[in-house]
């Protein structure tokens, strides 16, 4: 059995995906949030995983990393789930 290092996330400096409790949602407005990894320095522009964003009955995702991708949920809480891999 050979062992493989876990990949580096590229900009987040931390190999390991946040934990839903690594996950915090700050409120731009009623229906916005921006995405934070709080194992990282706020002022640090990687800790901003994305956004979420209300639209109608449903919540919209903008991920942040390598391009940016959208997903739809639910539910706010599934929506903040999605951050934590």
């Amino acid at each position: 059995m050979s062992l493989v290092a876990e990949p580096q996330i590229p900009g987040r400096g931390t190999t390991a995906p946040p934990s839903l409790e690594d996950i915090r949602l700050d409120a731009l407005s009623h229906r916005e949030w921006r995405v934070i990894d709080t194992r990282l320095p706020e002022h640090d522009a990687p800790c901003v995983l994305g956004f979420i964003e209300r639209c109608g009955n449903r919540y919209e995702t903008l991920v942040l990393g390598r391009g940016v991708r959208r997903y739809s949920f639910p539910s706010l809480a599934e929506a903040k789930r999605h951050f934590a891999r």
